[in-house]
């Protein structure tokens, strides 16, 4: 690398440095929930080697660049987590693209997946999605509680059922181990379907999936609280709950990306071939 790549390298990491710890701080979640997706990046470094470097120095394109400069603005304008994480992954994307030696765009463009989903920006951002995920999940409660013959009202993500309160939080919903769900989702989907499109189809219906987990762990945490009590439901019940549905919803999209990427078509896009 030349040292104008050194300054470059530099810059993208003291601003991911940044915009990790800001959303971090801005979901308020506890650091057990949102640290693990700092693995991302070890991870993308890891799956994507061996890293072969360009000897001859071409310039960025500029296009590229403005593009992922209007995104950035957007990000900061808007206050979008997944905006900013877009951008500072586009300025990643397009440097490894000039330097790296014939990239092997199918492969980078899957791996820069990975990055956007290491900053925490699910809960705090996302046009809302956060807010979304929660909100959904208490009307679905009401509707299911509704149906079972409770005396119910709803706020927002505020409920009432039978004089019991209970708030669909983002801590209670999980929202923090959700991400890592779709990290670990976006690793799995990579590997099992090698470079079949069906893997950018895939990424839609982790969030389905996630959106589902989010839902049951409410559902289920909610019941709880109703008969045997507040005490007993945000104990450890609730961080158990949380992690086995989690691992159920991820057992059933690993099952199914296995069985799309059929033996003869699958390739694992995050490896470089083996030399002859």
């Amino acid at each position: 690398m030349k040292r104008e790549d050194f300054y470059w390298l530099t810059g993208l990491i003291a601003a991911g440095i940044l915009l990790w710890a800001r959303e971090f701080q801005r979901t308020a979640l506890p650091a057990a929930d949102t640290l693990p997706l700092i693995l991302a990046f070890p991870l993308f470094i890891m799956l994507g080697s061996p890293w072969t470097w360009k000897q001859n120095k071409t310039a960025l394109p500029l296009l590229p660049l403005l593009a992922c400069l209007a995104v950035a603005v957007g990000g900061e304008l808007t206050g979008s987590g997944f905006l900013s994480a877009l951008a500072w992954t586009g300025g990643l994307g397009v440097w490894l693209h000039s330097r790296v030696e014939t990239p092997d765009k199918v492969r980078l463009s899957r791996l820069l997946v990975l990055t956007v989903l290491g900053f925490p920006w699910l809960v705090g951002a996302a046009g809302g999605l956060g807010w979304q995920f929660r909100e959904s999940a208490a009307w679905v409660a009401e509707m299911v509680f509704t149906k079972a013959g409770f005396a119910l009202t709803r706020e927002g993500t505020l409920l009432s059922v039978q004089g019991e309160t209970l708030f669909v939080e983002a801590a209670c919903a999980g929202l923090g181990s959700l991400q890592a769900m779709l990290l670990a989702g976006a690793a799995a989907a990579g590997i099992e379907l090698g470079r079949s499109r069906k893997f950018w189809f895939c990424l839609p219906f982790l969030f389905v999936a996630a959106w589902f987990a989010n839902t049951l762990r409410v559902l289920i945490i909610s019941a709880a609280a109703l008969s045997a009590g507040h005490e007993f439901a945000s104990g450890p019940f609730h961080g158990f709950t949380g992690w086995l549905v989690l691992v159920i919803v991820f057992s059933v999209c690993l099952t199914l990306f296995r069985v799309l990427g059929r033996p003869h078509v699958r390739r694992v896009i995050f490896r470089q071939p083996l030399p002859v």
